[in-house]
């Protein structure tokens, strides 16, 4: 009888393998949150360095809009900001308000670029009536259709280039600059 062993530490044994067990596990999901939380970042800073050169040229654009461009010249400038917002890639949940607004920008500028267009090519100010989609602009900025012919394509494109400006300045903040 004396060579058995005693239940007590039998159980005892048993508890610690089980808490070096749980040990293990808590440290290897700690370890694998800590490596997701580093990429995580690293996506993040990457995608921030991105986004500056979208916020660049949405600013280019504003800017040089407000001094005084030819149509060609801001088609130009549009495709840039096309191009780096398509650059930015995929955008983190985090900004998905900003991605919001840069979209609005981008529809608003697009739109202003086919009305100034229209202008240009017909030499009319009434003209973008029978090119443009009319339904997209009296959506975007707030107006009736019916609305719109009362409008002269100078009047639409300097409302849709104040509107894009600021949703640009909004993702902008939204962004962190």
């Amino acid at each position: 009888m004396e060579n058995q062993q005693p239940v007590e530490k039998a159980t005892n044994r048993l508890f610690g393998y089980l808490l070096i067990t749980v040990f293990f596990v808590v440290v290897l999901f700690a370890g694998l949150f800590a490596i997701k939380g580093y990429f995580a970042s690293q996506e993040e800073k990457n995608f921030r360095s991105r986004a500056s050169a979208l916020v660049l040229a949405s600013e280019s654009l504003g800017t040089l809009a407000d001094q005084g461009v030819d149509n060609a010249e801001f088609a130009s400038l549009l495709g840039d900001v096309k191009a780096q917002y398509s650059a930015a890639g995929d955008w983190p949940l985090k900004y998905t308000a900003a991605n919001y607004e840069y979209v609005q920008a981008i529809q608003g500028w697009s739109l202003a670029s086919e009305v100034w267009d229209a202008k240009v090519v017909q030499n009319s100010e009434y003209a973008f009536q029978d090119s443009v989609d009319l339904d997209g602009l009296s959506t975007y900025l707030g107006i009736g259709t019916s609305k719109l012919k009362f409008f002269t394509a100078s009047d639409l494109i300097r409302q849709l280039m104040i509107n894009s400006k600021e949703h640009a300045e909004k993702g902008k903040t939204l962004l962190g600059y």
